[in-house]
């Protein structure tokens, strides 16, 4: 939240511990702990790592601590001198993801707006690479993902995709046309990318995609066909989230939509790896899906609030 960060009781998510508040680690500011704003935080897979990034700031995009916890948020580390910009990040940008190498949580990327920090020792030293505007121009990067099974980490942008063979030290242009409004990036455990696009949620076979052609059986959904999309003014598959066979994706509308008026439609939900897809409904108060995760045989949203289902529920649309 804005405010925390917390930590289910184990499987038990009706029970939550704040674990970003009067923690051995964190920054004391004017002789009392750090309680200001903790708004991104990264959690490997295994849990041996957990961040947080302060704004020391509130609402400020400059004045940013990385804080480290190897002990699951029981005691920090503030490690933000190791991104070598000084005892707070100031520049300019903020922090859009964090993720980890499923299979080796040791390999770790902070993606800022313009700039990618990168890890291969568990966050001991990073290295840094920066976008100039010609590759990003203005809109920044919009999500990353990596896929273990190949070795190849995936930036999507506005108007471009990029793929690294080398954890993000170098990058080539993938070729896919037509590429817009590229707004969620996701790969499956086969190695199959997954793309949100303007009007399109896009799945192309591993062995397809330095060719970049998106052939119309790799389109498995379209948006922005039909009366109501146009009335509620969304065109756009966002929010790409893929785990193993299984991929979800969230519809964006713009500040004109009503995400009120939009929230019957639900999320958009596959277990077969993108070959048939059906739209999940729900009843809740906001359709602005900011994150989800699924663990443990649940699937859980984070939408000005968390809210969670079993999977198997949530297949059958309950």
């Amino acid at each position: 939240t804005d405010h925390g960060v917390f930590r289910s009781n184990g499987k038990d998510i009706s029970q939550w511990t704040r674990i970003s508040w009067n923690r051995p680690g964190l920054p004391i500011v004017k002789g009392k702990p750090f309680r200001g704003q903790a708004n991104i935080i990264g959690v490997s897979d295994d849990e041996k790592y957990v961040y947080q990034v302060l704004r020391m700031r509130n609402y400020g995009i400059n004045n940013l601590k990385i804080m480290q916890s190897i002990d699951q948020g029981n005691t920090w580390k503030d490690i933000t001198k190791r991104f070598g910009k000084g005892d707070e990040i100031s520049i300019n940008q903020y922090v859009q993801q964090i993720m980890f190498d499923p299979r080796n949580s040791k390999r770790q990327w902070f993606l800022f707006w313009k700039t990618l920090f990168y890890s291969i020792d568990g966050g001991k030293t990073f290295k840094e690479k920066k976008f100039n505007r010609q590759v990003l121009r203005s809109a920044g990067s919009n999500a990353m993902a990596y896929d273990p099974v190949h070795g190849v980490l995936y930036l999507s942008q506005i108007v471009k995709v990029l793929r690294s063979f080398d954890f993000g030290e170098t990058w080539e242009t993938l070729k896919i046309k037509p590429c817009a409004n590229v707004g969620g990036v996701g790969v499956l455990d086969n190695g199959d990318l997954v793309l949100g696009m303007r009007g399109a949620l896009v799945v192309i076979p591993y062995e397809k995609i330095s060719s970049g052609k998106i052939e119309p059986e790799m389109v498995r959904m379209t948006l922005g066909e039909k009366t109501d999309d146009f009335a509620m003014n969304r065109f756009d598959f966002r929010g790409i989230y893929c785990k193993g066979k299984y991929i979800i994706a969230s519809t964006f509308a713009t500040s004109r939509g009503s995400c009120n008026s939009a929230r019957k439609l639900g999320l958009l939900f596959s277990n077969d790896r993108g070959k048939t897809f059906k739209w999940i409904s729900y009843n809740l108060p906001w359709n602005g899906i900011g994150s989800i995760d699924m663990r443990n045989g649940r699937i859980i949203l984070g939408a000005k609030t968390l809210y969670t289902t079993t999977l198997d529920k949530f297949m059958k649309g309950d």
